[in-house]
């Protein structure tokens, strides 16, 4: 359980200020998941959270040797073309959950499910018909992102805002979320891709909600 402090002031959109805005924030630690799936091994990024109104936000530090991307388009296929960071969302005990995804070149890729069983239904269906399917046309959400590859780092800050999954809603003051965030980590050859996520260590399935952590997103003091 991972508890989520609102902002006090509004969102800043400079890298410092984000930084420490979410210094005393929990830390989220991203797992080597695959090839090897080693629980031992060394953490391939953190993630920090906080809300605002109807708005969660996730500032993610991924070490990264080589920092690579082939994507140009908006709702490409990222995790086929290079690095990318993923973020998974979805209110417990509801059906519809979120996928988006950051490229370091902030081209964005947004999924919305309406269940679990409706990506299993489409087993077999090309990349293509996959998101022509279950993609949003329009942004839906807000990202900015720092390559830095003399420190072997990129930086996203994403902001999402979850009326996506519940039009009515107000605020996320006392609320619940179950989460996943995973990326992917191309090496300089740009074969087999390192993949990590926040779940547990050595699965792959970033879908397996069952293994997802939960967010829980406390309202002010």
């Amino acid at each position: 359980m991972v508890r989520v402090h609102p902002w006090t002031n509004s969102v800043p959109d400079d890298l410092p200020a984000i930084q420490a805005g979410l210094a005393h924030a929990q830390t989220i630690p991203m797992w080597c998941n695959f090839p090897e799936g080693d629980p031992e091994a060394e953490i391939s990024g953190t993630v920090r959270t906080a809300w605002s109104g109807s708005m969660v936000h996730f500032l993610a530090e991924l070490q990264d040797d080589h920092i690579f991307t082939q994507a140009q388009s908006f709702n490409e296929p990222l995790w086929r073309l290079g690095d990318c960071f993923e973020i998974f969302l979805k209110f417990p005990g509801e059906l519809p959950y979120l996928e988006f995804h950051v490229a370091p070149n902030n081209v964005v890729l947004q999924l919305l499910y309406p269940s679990r069983a409706a990506i299993e239904s489409c087993r077999g269906q090309s990349v293509a018909e996959f998101l022509a399917r279950f993609s949003l046309p329009r942004p839906a959400f807000i990202s900015r992102t720092w390559p830095k590859p003399d420190e072997r780092q990129w930086t996203v800050f994403a902001s999402i805002d979850l009326r996506l999954l519940e039009p009515s809603l107000v605020t996320l003051a006392g609320r619940e979320l179950e989460f996943n965030l995973g990326r992917y980590d191309y090496p300089a050859d740009q074969k087999d891709p390192i993949v990590s996520c926040s779940s547990v260590p050595g699965k792959r399935n970033f879908h397996a909600i069952a293994d997802w952590g939960r967010l829980t997103l406390v309202a002010r003091d």
